[in-house]
């Protein structure tokens, strides 16, 4: 049984989701992994940024961890002896061999120590906070694709500047690429407003595009966008 069509339109066929893929920081190009129509995934290095002051200052950030830690294991040490002195200094003043004086003196350098414990662990929460903020630097240094798609552009070369934003091309390139996802396609086309009335969403619809026009496609209404 043949089916007579309610309605014929002609659209654009396009991507359902494509992106020129730019960089969350300033930087000049170093590398670039990807070719016009490569595959990539969700994740995938597109693009490197050059970032060899902030490779020095990660290593400057991570020596001040290291140092900071082995701080804190010293004054574990210095707490442990200061114990034994406070605990001895009360011993000998409950047999009145040394004056109260001398006891507060051991008593309080005990407490000194543990003071000082707080300060340093503080110091090293301070010094990993800077190197995780030097990490996210140094990952922004890299422009990953935000999901899997095509490369159909190469908007970038080696040695150029990259903007955040897409900010003024006078100055710099907005992005490294453009893909999209060749995998889900949608077709955007004007109806007559005389046959509007005949489609709703969710109707069952057939394609087909000129660059094979021996195949035929299927598909859905997806959005009805009444335009004045």
């Amino acid at each position: 049984m043949l089916f007579r069509s309610l309605v014929v339109a002609t659209g654009y066929l396009q991507s359902k989701q494509q992106a020129g893929i730019g960089s969350r920081a300033a930087g000049r190009v170093d590398q670039l992994y990807f070719e016009e129509g490569s595959q990539v995934k969700k994740g995938d290095v597109l693009a490197e940024l050059e970032h060899n002051e902030l490779k020095a200052t990660r290593a400057a950030s991570d020596a001040s961890v290291a140092r900071a830690k082995a701080a804190v294991a010293e004054q574990h040490i210095a707490i442990e002896q200061s114990q034994l002195e406070a605990d001895r200094a009360a011993t000998l003043w409950k047999s009145r061999s040394i004056s109260e004086s001398e006891y507060d003196t051991a008593r309080f350098a005990f407490r000194t120590t543990q003071a000082r414990l707080q300060t340093m662990q503080a110091e090293v929460a301070l010094a990993e906070a800077q190197l995780q903020q030097v990490d996210r630097a140094i990952e922004n240094m890299f422009i990953r694709a935000p999901f899997d798609g095509t490369v159909i552009s190469k908007d970038a070369e080696l040695g150029e500047s990259i903007l955040p934003g897409g900010m003024g091309v006078g100055s710099g390139r907005g992005s490294v690429a453009t893909i999209a996802d060749l995998e889900h396609l949608r077709i955007e086309c004007d109806v007559k407003e005389d046959f509007i009335s005949r489609i709703a969403e969710g109707q069952e619809a057939d394609i087909t595009v000129d660059a094979v026009p021996d195949k035929k496609y299927h598909g859905k209404v997806y959005k009805i966008i009444p335009m004045g």
